[in-house]
């Protein structure tokens, strides 16, 4: 399983793959101690979750088959294959055997047969460690299915320990409990074995090397609250849950602004919307007023601008606060286009504005840089040449668009 990508660690959590419970923040602090040396664990974890997964699965259908094979994805079986493994089983394999992995590098334990060793819990190793550093290799995996469950429950145990994420190494972890499970295998040196490898690159070293790609801590979290809004009785699909915060792909419904526009939004999301009222002097009376809330860090101004030619006043009142654009204002946006009303000057009825300030305003409609390409061109040389100090964002800043998503959204 790939970890790195949105929502994968959410979604084996929810499908019991990983306990509900398990701290991935407090497992990588760990595995980033001088003590543990390990760094980045996305993909430990993930091959760790694959593995438990194919046994589940095993579980499932156990009664089909007496014994049960998992396969490495990139494992090459030898020709004779089936006729070692019946000869194994029949002429070497104690009788008490639960697990027998077919090619184990460095294997750590007690010979039983020419081609079978006794795994045993390296005591060299610190128990703090899993008994790191012996019995390489889920290649290929024999298990018996009678037995299927009660190890792979025991294994997930072991797996899903966050004082001790050496242990996510599930060939590893099964070692340092084959005290408790009669675990044997075939030492990778003999030649000719029962199997090869692929040469492909290992997917779990390529994942723990992207560490920066998820924000898995978040998810944690995530699906935290979730499991505290299940004891309270509250729905788990809601910004109480999620937060007033900006997209996120791990959510199944969203917060935020653009909720409104692409469907999206919680039922509660109108929880994240602050509306300001503006105080307003008009010596005329005007039906189309629209309010747009200006957030800063802590201080909310309403600006009301109105239809009338006559004179406006705005107010600013500091006010302590989280807001976000209020509905009416993301609709009128969404509704007033540069294509139907040109590239002209600043226009105090419109909505949005699809002149060179709004840029600098942060106000432009959204299909300016699509309409006025050329005019928002100039501007943004003019910044980037120095004539306007106001601001010191790039062409490119100016140009990127707002994501879709992003894999690191913080809860504000």
């Amino acid at each position: 399983l790939d970890f790195t990508l949105p929502s994968a660690y959410t979604d084996a959590k929810r499908s019991g793959l990983i306990p509900m419970d398990y701290n991935y923040s407090w497992a990588q602090d760990i595995a980033d101690t001088e003590f543990q040396d390990m760094h980045g664990i996305a993909g430990t974890m993930g091959c760790a979750a694959a593995h438990l997964n194919a046994m589940r699965c095993a579980v499932a259908r156990s009664g089909e088959r007496p014994l049960t094979l998992i396969l490495e994805d990139d494992v090459s079986l030898e020709d004779d294959f089936a006729v070692k493994l019946r000869r194994l089983l029949e002429d070497e394999a104690p009788c008490d055997w639960v697990a027998i992995s077919l090619k184990s590098k460095c294997p750590y334990g007690r010979c039983v047969s020419p081609r079978l060793t006794r795994v045993g819990p390296d005591g060299n190793e610190p128990e703090d460690r899993c008994r790191h550093g012996v019995n390489y290799g889920f290649y290929a995996m024999l298990y018996r299915s009678t037995d299927l469950e009660a190890v792979s429950q025991r294994l997930s145990e072991t797996v899903w320990n966050e004082t001790r994420p050496h242990c996510l190494d599930i060939d590893v972890a099964l070692a340092s409990i084959s005290d408790q499970v009669a675990y044997y295998a075939v030492p990778g040196m003999q030649s000719p074995g029962f199997l090869t490898e692929g040469g492909h690159s290992s997917s779990r070293v390529i994942n723990n090397g992207k560490a920066d790609a998820v924000n898995l801590a978040y998810e944690d979290e995530m699906m935290h609250r979730e499991t505290r809004a299940k004891k309270q009785g509250l729905p788990i699909e809601s910004c109480a849950v999620y937060g007033c915060i900006e997209y996120s792909p791990f959510n199944r419904c969203q917060c935020n602004e653009d909720c409104i526009l692409h469907k999206s939004c919680c039922a509660d999301h109108k929880s994240c919307i602050t509306t300001t009222t503006a105080t307003s002097t008009d010596t005329t009376t005007s039906t189309d007023t629209i309010t747009r809330t200006i957030t800063s860090s802590t201080t909310t101004s309403s600006i009301t601008r109105t239809s009338s030619t006559s004179s406006t006043t705005s107010t600013s009142p500091n006010v302590t606060t989280s807001t976000s654009l209020n509905v009416t204002t993301l609709v009128a946006r969404q509704a007033d286009k540069c294509s139907a009303r040109g590239c002209k000057e600043f226009t105090p009825t419109a909505s949005c504005q699809c002149n060179d300030a709004c840029l600098m305003y942060d106000f432009c409609c959204s299909d300016y840089f699509e309409t006025c390409q050329s005019s928002a061109a100039r501007v943004v040389d003019a910044l980037n040449t120095g004539k306007n100090r106001n601001t010191s964002k790039t062409k490119e800043q100016l140009f990127a668009r707002k994501p879709i998503s992003h894999l690191h959204p913080k809860s504000q």
